[in-house]
């Protein structure tokens, strides 16, 4: 119960007033006490100097004895107190009737004896047998010559300690009223000040669980009505930082999520506190069963630890890391000291970004470049040498012809090699330009047919064009169709042996929604083994190189189809299998893509 604030300040001000009232009892019946009996006692000695009056008469002889004793009767009943006249040797010569055994005793006690000698004398003993405190007082007697004897007052003091008693009764039951009241006044005021300190805490639990919607009501303008004042504006400003806090949690979260590349954080015992869900795709695993656990449980021949050290020493590390589960990857891997507000160090953060394509194309850049390299080299090397040879002189005319002729179709192989590179690199760059218009692809066909007829005869090919009856036209670039036409059906001419056949055939065909036409051309050749088919559009790769060269191929036709189909909006796929054939499928739209892009923009 006294952990609550509230009985805490009612035991506070109980304890004020009890104190207060202590001291103020224990001063005040100390001073009635004393003043009850200084009064008392300065009644009883001018009593007993009274009396002593009547003893000076006696004693020379004018008052009887009788007289005497009835006064010091009376004046010892009206006084409630015992009397006893004493002579100069203090022997009694009067007292109280009931007292009557004392006459003619000598009283032997320090008042009496002082008083004896000259000077009133007064003390205050205690009945040991009683317990009951009596007031002795002893007035000395005089004339102007000589000491006539002693007045001797003894009187009970229980009248006065009764008086005393029962006011401190009073006192005790007015304290107790007091204190009363007081609990009554100090809970009341407790509450005032309670009352809105429970408010805001209940409030503030509210706070906590994400409430912010109930507002304190001010009842005064003092302390607590300003700490009820500022609550309420600290709910508010609370409310628009947790808004604020949520809503960028949100986007971090909303990006981390859906962020391409993956990122892991660290503390700094190397457990991982955090991953997105790239980071978990990289490395095969669930985000709930990867954390808080060590970074080494991902599976990869990486030390991490030894990383991680290097971070907290040095800073920032730059990692490429190679997976090869769940799948192939390279990462590259960026580890940054993750600081706390204070700048000391909290842990690693580590970003990974999915580099493999990256060093695919790095890689084929580089077989690019050696390919390149290579093809040039052949023929211009062909070219120095029969030059040199010229130059040292020939004798044959019909040698020189020879020599001469091979420097020509040298010459004509780089030439077609350049034209192809760039227009490559047209197409890679999108600065190649295309001559949009309708096209009916069995005209185009027949055409074909007549350029390619004496390569057909010459091999004993049989050659047979198949087109879908009121075949509609397509847009496209006819020059660049043709193009890849003729690529496919001189490749389908050179790698089928003679007495083959090769069918095109021409349908219109819906693809992914989109209305077009499909070519198909088929051969009788020796085929495509299965691992090279992937590969059968990369640039200058040949599945027999020997013999590509020897037919004049740069390696680059089926490069350019590819990329001339796919600006057309279509596709092109090869299925082929080893001495049974190939099957070339182009898909065109009605319309390509680029086609309609520019008539948007004319319109």
């Amino acid at each position: 119960m006294f952990r609550s604030i509230q009985w805490k300040m009612v035991l506070i001000f109980l304890l004020l007033i009890l104190m207060a009232m202590e001291l103020i009892g224990v001063y005040l019946l100390q001073s009635l006490d004393n003043y009850y009996i200084e009064e008392f006692s300065t009644s009883l000695r001018v009593q007993a100097q009274i009396l002593g009056g009547f003893l000076s008469t006696y004693l020379s002889g004018t008052t009887r004895q009788e007289d005497l004793d009835r006064f010091v009767q009376d004046f010892s009943i009206s006084a409630g107190v015992d009397v006893y006249v004493l002579d100069a040797n203090g022997i009694v010569l009067s007292s109280p009737v009931e007292k009557r055994d004392k006459m003619g005793e000598r009283i032997v006690q320090p008042e009496v004896n002082i008083a004896l000698g000259g000077n009133a004398a007064e003390f205050i003993r205690t009945n040991e047998d009683t317990g009951e405190e009596f007031l002795y007082l002893a007035i000395p007697v005089t004339s102007s010559t000589q000491q006539l004897g002693v007045v001797y007052v003894v009187a009970s003091l229980s009248p006065i300690k009764k008086t005393i008693a029962d006011i401190r009764a009073i006192l005790l039951s007015a304290g107790a009223l007091a204190l009363g009241i007081t609990v009554v006044l100090a809970l009341i005021l407790a509450r005032t000040i309670t009352g809105p300190i429970r408010e805001i805490t209940s409030k503030a639990g509210k706070m906590a669980a994400g409430d912010f919607e109930h507002q304190i009501k001010v009842r005064s303008n003092d302390e607590i009505g300003q700490l009820a004042s500022m609550f309420n504006y600290l709910t508010q400003q609370l409310e628009l930082t947790m808004g604020e806090i949520t809503q960028e949690k949100n986007k971090l979260e909303a990006i981390l999520t859906h962020m391409a590349d993956g990122l892991i954080a660290l503390d700094r015992d190397g457990k991982i506190i955090a991953l997105n869900p790239a980071a978990a795709d990289f490395f095969g695993v669930q985000q709930e069963q990867i954390l808080e656990q060590p970074l080494t449980r991902l599976r990869t021949a990486v030390n991490w630890q030894e990383i991680v050290d290097t971070v907290t020493e040095q800073g920032e590390v730059m990692r490429l890391i190679t997976l090869d589960e769940p799948k192939h990857m390279v990462l590259r891997a960026y580890f940054a000291p993750l600081k706390t507000v204070e700048d000391s160090l909290y842990g690693v953060v580590v970003v990974l970004q999915d580099v493999t394509e990256e060093q695919k194309l790095d890689n084929l850049r580089r077989e690019f470049v050696a390919n390149v390299s290579h093809e040039l080299r052949t023929p211009i090397t062909t070219v120095k040498n029969y030059v040199e040879t010229l130059q040292d002189g020939v004798d044959n005319p019909e040698l020189e012809k020879v020599f001469l002729g091979v420097i020509a179709s040298e010459t004509d192989r780089m030439a077609r090699l350049v034209t192809d590179l760039l227009q490559l690199s047209q197409m890679d760059y999108d600065k190649a330009r295309w001559d949009w218009a309708p096209l009916h692809l069995g005209e185009l066909l027949e055409d074909i047919h007549l350029r390619l007829e004496p390569h057909l005869q010459q091999k004993k090919l049989t050659f047979a064009i198949q087109v879908q009856p009121d075949l509609s036209q397509i847009i496209a670039d006819s020059d660049r169709i043709g193009q890849v036409l003729v690529n496919v059906l001189s490749n389908a001419i050179k790698y089928t042996s003679e007495g083959g056949r090769i069918s095109v055939q021409v349908d219109e065909k819906t693809y992914t929604n989109t209305n077009g036409v499909e070519i198909k051309v088929k051969d009788t050749g020796i085929g495509i083994p299965e691992e090279d088919i992937v590969r059968i559009f990369e640039r200058f790769y040949r599945v027999d190189k020997a013999r590509s060269r020897e037919m004049g191929g740069t390696g680059l036709g089926l490069s350019i189809a590819h990329q001339i189909i796919l600006a057309h909006g279509g596709r092109i796929d090869i299925e082929s299998e080893v001495d049974r054939g190939t099957v070339v499928s182009i898909f065109l739209p009605n319309e390509p893509p680029a086609y309609k892009a520019q008539a948007e923009e004319l319109a």
